[in-house]
């Protein structure tokens, strides 16, 4: 078999893997804070979520010595089984400190499992194709994200958040299926011996892949905030109906399949970076500036919400695209340690974003839809200051 080929055929298991990961993944992830609620006050929620970056952040800072000890496969096959085994612990136990527990570790394990498969299609990908490979790949994983609000509104009739989990669960068996069966040719690269400090170093020091690590800790701000918060806002304080908001969530989620791709396609043909990664960010300011501020969207009303929240996802969607196409044009499969400092955007963020929502909690009324107002307009706030630093980024073009 030519190395094309079977390149191709790698790229092919990594989709299906990745595309059935996401949709595992985000079956839960707008309901997780919900479905904590239910056990825990609300005070506690940023506990959970704290915990989860946390456990992240460890497990990226060891990865590189563990992969070079066992191998990308190996941890990627053990890391895959312990996340069915928590999701079905979720689902049997009713004890709240073992949910709470299983739910954390649940999301430790997600950015975890995502830095892996970075480094599966980052080894089977050509620099010369980055924007299109990072295009493509984003296009799947976001049409699951499509499907899984559609998913949720058909199975949460009352609040039954067991049957989402149940389909989490199962849904890891294939991916671990693919992993073990299709990727266990999988080569590990000869991974740098930089520890967590020596790879902060190494990001900071360059102008460059400092200004997107920052540029994708605020789009995973962003995306924390909203996974967070916005459930419960439209949910508990607004009062849409699950069934709608699963409506509103495929809505959102519209722009992730429609313009990432092409968007990718641009990045490496014509435009470089900068311009639509600053476009990005104006766009989630504007967007989460009108969600804090517009009167319309005081209410449960579904077209304004459905317009601002498509909107919104169009200007992340763009950056998001933007961050991975610059970022995998500056490093490589054997930068394992590189990549997963860039990927610790991801639990900081929610590290960051479960905190203030805490200290907001702490100090306003949770129950007050002027508490989550003050947190969306922040929001709009920290987009502003992406703007900023994506103008100091040198394009690749």
């Amino acid at each position: 078999m030519s190395t094309t080929i079977a390149r191709s055929f790698s790229l092919l298991a990594i989709y299906a893997a990745s595309f059935l990961f996401a949709l595992h993944t985000a079956a839960t992830s707008y309901i997780n804070s919900s479905f904590l609620e239910t056990f825990l006050p609300e005070k506690y929620l940023a506990a959970v979520f704290s915990a989860g970056s946390i456990l992240t952040l460890i497990g990226l800072a060891y990865a590189p010595r563990v992969l070079r000890r066992l191998g990308g496969h190996n941890i990627a096959l053990v890391a895959t089984g312990i996340e069915i085994l928590l999701l079905a612990g979720v689902i049997y136990f009713r004890s709240p400190l073992f949910v709470a527990g299983m739910i954390a570790f649940h999301l430790a394990l997600v950015p975890i499992i995502s830095y892996l498969l970075d480094l599966f299609i980052e080894s089977a990908s050509d620099d010369s194709t980055t924007g299109k490979t990072r295009g493509l790949y984003l296009t799947v994983i976001n049409f699951a994200w499509v499907l899984s609000p559609l998913i949720a509104s058909l199975l949460l009739t009352n609040g039954d958040y067991w049957k989402l989990y149940i389909v989490s669960a199962m849904l890891m068996v294939p991916v671990w299926y693919l992993i073990a069966e299709k990727l266990h040719t999988f080569k590990d690269p000869v991974y740098e011996q930089a520890g967590f400090f020596a790879s902060a170093r190494k990001m900071f020091q360059n102008r460059d892949t400092r200004a997107v690590f920052i540029s994708n800790f605020l789009l995973w701000f962003f995306y924390a905030t909203m996974i967070i918060y916005m459930p419960l806002y439209l949910h508990t304080i607004l009062g849409f109906p699950w069934k709608e908001i699963g409506i509103l969530f495929t809505i959102m989620l519209l722009p992730f399949i429609m313009l990432q791709y092409p968007l990718g396609r641009l990045a490496d043909a014509r435009l470089g970076e900068k311009e639509l990664m600053v476009a990005g960010f104006i766009i989630m300011a504007c967007s989460t500036g009108a969600i804090a501020l517009w009167g319309m969207l005081s209410a449960a009303v579904f077209a304004p919400w459905a317009a601002i929240l498509f909107l919104s996802r169009v200007g992340a969607s763009t950056t998001e695209v933007m961050n991975e196409t610059y970022f995998f044009k500056h490093a490589t499969g054997e930068n394992s340690a590189l990549i997963g400092f860039f990927r610790n955007t991801s639990p900081l963020a929610f590290l960051a974003a479960s905190l203030i929502g805490a200290v907001v909690f702490r100090v306003m009324d949770p129950h007050s839809p002027e508490t989550f107002r003050l947190i969306f307009l922040a929001l709009s706030v920290m987009m502003l200051l992406g703007v900023l630093n994506a103008s100091f980024l040198r394009d690749t073009k």
